[in-house]
């Protein structure tokens, strides 16, 4: 039986006919705008992924040194030497902006520091120096008192590489002297009037250090050291101290010090730096004249002990050979054919001014890292002398 309140009413079937054709009908409409939003969705990541409306600079990027072009330096300030106006003033005219190659980043370069004043163990040596008996000493020390850096070291370096070695006491006494003055006229970036071995040089658009060096048969770390600066961060109009080489060496075994000079255009020594040294134990370090064997400079060098046919690989604290070996061969009658004989660092620093090696000459760490960036292949000479 169907109860009254059951009973169909009229209309009731067709409203429920009618509201179920509703929603039936909309639900295909539902369904495609769920489609356009995710078509919407879809186009917009593809367009941000390939790249579309990126902005100018990218999160993230630095523009430095290294990979920003030179750029022209305006309004270049006048360089002055010691407080001196120069002759020729530099000229003021921008260079055109140029790419600059980076150059190799050396490790261990020497840093922008002047040697210490006292390069040996005698440190009153020129207070004990008799100026009656040497009159060039009271006259240099007058030079320097007024001044006069480039003419005191003109006298100074004259003495010390007289054909004749002075004795130990007074090459001491002007190799302290030379060490003052040089911190000025080579450990700094100052050039003063005179000056026979150093100039100033413009940076031209695409130079960089590595190349500058070779134009004044320097290797270039050296320029970098007296000047203080970065290699990757040298501009076009720029300018740097340099020195002419090539750079030479003597080394008196009798007083177990290395000098090096440079030469002036009338091929007189001017004294740069001195080091002392240890040689070869039993008076085996040969006298005569080596030149430094070009292609075999080495920084980090591995080394085998001739005698007992030990190895010792590159970085190991316990090669006696230290850090740096610079190859020597030999150049004259006494040293023709020579070979196995060189410059290097040490692991026992007690041995610098004694005869502990196998012939070579043996510097300090600190001592050889310096030559070495000194010193170039197949132009610089070393002289071993008694």
């Amino acid at each position: 039986m169907v109860l009254s309140s059951q009973a169909p009413r009229p209309g009731m079937d067709r409203l429920y006919r009618v509201s179920g054709t509703r929603r039936r009908g909309r639900r295909p409409w539902f369904a495609l705008l769920i489609l356009l939003v995710l078509a919407v969705g879809l186009i917009y990541a593809i367009t941000a992924f390939t790249g579309a409306g990126t902005p100018d600079a990218a999160e993230g990027d630095e523009i430095t040194a290294e990979n920003t072009p030179a750029q022209p330096e305006n309004n270049t300030p006048t360089i002055t030497f010691n407080g001196n106006t120069p002759a020729t003033q530099p000229d003021n005219t921008p260079p055109a902006v140029d790419n600059q190659p980076d150059d190799p980043v050396i490790d261990n370069v020497v840093t922008h520091d002047p040697p210490p004043a006292v390069i040996n163990d005698d440190d009153n040596a020129w207070s004990r120096v008799d100026p009656q008996q040497h009159p060039a000493v009271a006259q240099a020390a007058n030079l320097i008192q007024n001044g006069d850096l480039v003419e005191a070291r003109r006298l100074l370096s004259s003495t010390l590489y007289a054909d004749d070695v002075p004795p130990k006491l007074l090459a001491d006494a002007l190799r302290g002297q030379l060490a003052d003055v040089n911190a000025t006229l080579v450990f700094s970036d100052q050039v003063l009037p005179g000056d026979e071995v150093a100039e100033r040089y413009r940076i031209q658009p695409g130079d960089y250090l590595s190349r500058v060096g070779p134009k004044f048969n320097i290797p270039y770390q050296f320029i970098q050291d007296i000047n203080g600066v970065d290699p990757n961060r040298i501009r076009a109009g720029q300018y740097l101290k340099v020195l002419r080489g090539p750079l030479h060496a003597r080394v008196l075994r009798n007083q177990y010090m290395m000098d090096v000079f440079a030469k002036d255009p009338q091929g007189k020594p001017v004294h740069i730096i001195a080091f002392p040294v240890g040689l070869g134990e039993n008076n085996s370090t040969p006298d005569g004249m080596w030149l430094v064997e070009p292609g075999r400079k080495v920084a980090n060098p591995d080394w085998r002990n001739p005698r007992t046919g030990q190895y010792y690989q590159r970085d190991d604290p316990d090669n006696p050979i230290g850090e740096y070996w610079i190859a020597l061969e030999g150049t004259d009658a006494a040293t023709a054919g020579q070979r196995g004989y060189g410059i290097h660092g040490t692991i026992d620093p007690d041995s610098i001014g004694a005869q502990a090696s196998m012939g070579c000459v043996r510097l300090r760490d600190e001592d050889i890292k310096l030559l070495y960036f000194m010193l170039s292949s197949g132009d610089s000479t070393v002289q071993i002398r008694p």
